[in-house]
Order: structure tokens, then C-alpha cells, then sequence
């Protein structure tokens, strides 16, 4: 059996917490609508909540939807604000929809906490000589993802960051996986998977021939009988125990 070199995560509900999302939606609503206001000034001020309301329903629906009808290519979020604002008889320009989409990605980072045992429990895999990566279902584009705790902010405890808006498909395909795999220059037989979700997580990871795939239950439990995880994490750090 080869030797483990690498060790790839999900991020939302496994190395980070998407925190308190209810003040994350109000940022965002509050933030824009000020923005659409200063940017339409012929629009009837009492008409624009109830429109954004309606486009931000449209856009959550047409990503919801693709979840559930099981496609695996990853929805555009920017393309989802233009059509709703086009469908709702606001065809914004190019600039306006780039800004209501940084502002929907801003809000939801202010959101994401990663605890500092993960960090302290990544700086130990590294010491062990593991590289680290993250594979994530995450229609936010890349350019707008500097803030994000972890991925691009700097903190050198990941060797590479594979989302699914970069390569045009979403977990459990097997395309996004090999990208990791590609990155960190090792194969799937050394490597294992950690993640929150058993088909993406647990599942497909084991399909395409990983070493092992752990199942994490400190922000969310799914069950499912019919995936079995090599392991169960109540937090990161317990990782640690099982390598």
C-alpha cells in the first residue's frame, strides 16, 4: 500500500463554519439595495426592496434546484443576478452586477470562522510532512475569494485550493477530485479525503480509489446508512488519532 503524502478537505462545515448566516443575508440585502438605489435613481425607491427580494428568491432557487436535480455543473452566481434582475425588468449593466456580486461574496466572508484548533491541527499534518488541500463546491468566483479565512489570505497551511467555479463541475464528479489530486502532484491511493457530506465527501472520493475518507460531525451530521466513512471526527483535531 503506498505511503500517505496528502490530505484533502472540504471547506464549509469542515475546516470552516459558515457562522451566523441570518446576519449574513441582512449585510448583503442592505448592502446592495443601498448600492441600487444610488445607481438607479429613476426607479421608485418603494419598488426596489421588493425586486431585490424577488431576484435574491430567484437566484437561491436556481442553485438550490441544480443541487437537487443532481447536475454537476456548477451554477454561475453571477449569471443567476443578471438573468433574475433581467427577468424582474432590470437589465443592469455589466459593472453594477459585478458590484452586487462582490458584495453577496464579501457578506458571506465576514460569515466563515475557521477555529484556531484547525489551524493548529493543519500546522501539525504539515510538521508531519503531508500536503494540503481543499476541495469545495463553491459557486463564488476565485477573484472575489482573497478574504476567505484559509484559501487565499496568505496563511501558507494549504498547497492547493481547487473550487468547483474554477474547474466547471461540483463534487461528487470526478473531474474537480483529479484537479486536487494534479495539484498536490500525488495520486488518489495516497491520499485521503475529510469532509461533512457522504456522497461528495465520503463516497466518491472511496470511488475514485483514496486511501480513506473520514466523516466530520463538528458543524453538521448527515446520516445515511447505505455510505459508510472510514471514521468519524467529532472536530478536526481528532484526525490527529487516526493517521
Amino acid at each position: 500500500m503506498p505511503p500517505l503524502r496528502a490530505i484533502l478537505f472540504d471547506y464549509v462545515h469542515t475546516l470552516a463554519d459558515s457562522g451566523d448566516t441570518g446576519a449574513l443575508r441582512w449585510r448583503f440585502f442592505s448592502q446592495a439595495l443601498r448600492r441600487l438605489v444610488q445607481a438607479l435613481p429613476a426607479r421608485p425607491r418603494q419598488e426596489l426592496p421588493f425586486t431585490f427580494f424577488s431576484v435574491v428568491g430567484y437566484v437561491s432557487r436556481g442553485y438550490s434546484s441544480s443541487y437537487e436535480r443532481g447536475e454537476h455543473a456548477e451554477a454561475d452566481l453571477r449569471a443567476l443576478f443578471a438573468e433574475g434582475f433581467r427577468q424582474h425588468g432590470l437589465p443592469l449593466e455589466d459593472s453594477l452586477i459585478d458590484e452586487i456580486t462582490a458584495l453577496n461574496h464579501s457578506a458571506y466572508a465576514e460569515c466563515v470562522v475557521v477555529p484556531e484548533s484547525t489551524r493548529q491541527t493543519l500546522e501539525r499534518l504539515r510538521q508531519q510532512g503531508l500536503l494540503l488541500g481543499v476541495v469545495s463546491n463553491n459557486m463564488f468566483q476565485r477573484r472575489w475569494m482573497g478574504d476567505f479565512p484559509l484559501l487565499f489570505s496568505g496563511e501558507g497551511l494549504l498547497d492547493a485550493v481547487v473550487l468547483s467555479s474554477d474547474v466547471g463541475v461540483r463534487k461528487p464528479a470526478q473531474r474537480i477530485y483529479r484537479a486536487a489530486l494534479e495539484q498536490l502532484g500525488v495520486g488518489a491511493a495516497e491520499t485521503i479525503f475529510v469532509g461533512d457530506r457522504l456522497v461528495e465527501d465520503v463516497r466518491a472520493p472511496k470511488a475514485l480509489g483514496m486511501l480513506r475518507a473520514y466523516l466530520t460531525y463538528e458543524f453538521r451530521r448527515e446520516p445515511d446508512p447505505q455510505v459508510e466513512a472510514d471514521g468519524i471526527l467529532r472536530r478536526l483535531p481528532d484526525l490527529l488519532e487516526l493517521l
